[in-house]
């Protein structure tokens, strides 16, 4: 019996202590619970910055895409000089010549020929002779690489008979035509063209008395020394008909000209 109260006794010493140190143990719990609300709200701040820092960055990376492709334009590389098969590179002063083959252009421009006419064509009797001639010649761009030409002219003929030098004459004549430019791209165009020219004496009586009418194939090839003017040469073979004293006769003439032309384009930065 002494031995269960001494237990008893024992019990309720050692096992109120044991309460006694649990209940010590609930301030220690509170202190940890402060703690982790600290730790949570650094955690919330540094993933706050976290988050700002991400927002910041991404707004960065925008800018620069929005302003990488005004860049890229900036570093494109300019176009190499245009080329024709066979030519080579068209020089840089040169390279707009396209724009004077576009509709509404203009070409003012004029020559120095100089010409054989074999005379009346079955008439191994006629006489032979010579034309020198200053020709201005006035372009109007219908379509692109055709245009319509007006070309009066002014000539000077000396008359051979028997290669003795006879008769010096002046008369004048006009004619028009058209004029196609075989332009691919290169600074040399060649042209090919027809006109129906008249020619007369106006210091005859009647100034209609001696005339003809003739028909003109043109072989052109221009040189572009720069967008604009270009030099060139021509071959002009003619045949006509000639109108004089109540007869008329078959004539051919064959003239080489020199000449220069200046382009005023109708429609800028044209290319064909």
């Amino acid at each position: 019996m002494k031995i269960y109260l001494l237990i008893v006794i024992l019990f309720l010493l050692f096992g109120g202590s044991l309460f006694a140190g649990g209940s010590r143990e609930t301030p220690a719990s509170g202190e940890e619970k402060a703690q982790n609300i600290v730790k949570d709200e650094e955690r919330r701040d540094k993933d706050w910055s976290s988050r700002i820092s991400s927002e910041k960055r991404e707004d960065r990376d925008a800018r620069v895409t929005e302003n990488a492709p005004a860049r890229s334009q900036e570093q494109v590389p300019t176009e190499s000089p245009v080329k024709e098969a066979g030519t080579g590179p068209v020089p840089a002063a040169a390279a707009g010549i396209g724009a004077n083959f576009a509709p509404a252009g203009l070409s003012l421009g004029g020559s120095v020929s100089a010409s054989i006419n074999f005379g009346e064509l079955g008439n191994e009797d006629s006489t032979v002779y010579s034309l020198i001639s200053v020709r201005p010649q006035f372009g109007f761009f219908l379509v692109p690489k055709l245009s319509l030409t007006l070309t009066p002219a002014f000539y000077w003929k000396n008359i051979l008979e028997s290669g003795v030098p006879g008769n010096n004459v002046m008369y004048l004549g006009i004619s028009a035509g058209v004029l196609y430019y075989f332009y691919s791209g290169g600074a040399v165009v060649p042209a090919l063209g027809t006109a129906i020219g008249f020619r007369f004496f106006p210091e005859d009586e009647n100034f209609f008395s001696y005339f003809s009418i003739l028909v003109e194939p043109e072989f052109y090839t221009y040189f572009f020394v720069n967008s604009n003017f270009a030099p060139y040469i021509s071959l002009q073979p003619n045949l006509g008909i000639y109108f004089y004293a109540e007869q008329s006769a078959v004539m051919l003439d064959v003239a080489l000209s020199f000449g220069f032309a200046v382009f005023l384009p109708g429609t800028v930065n044209a290319r064909y």
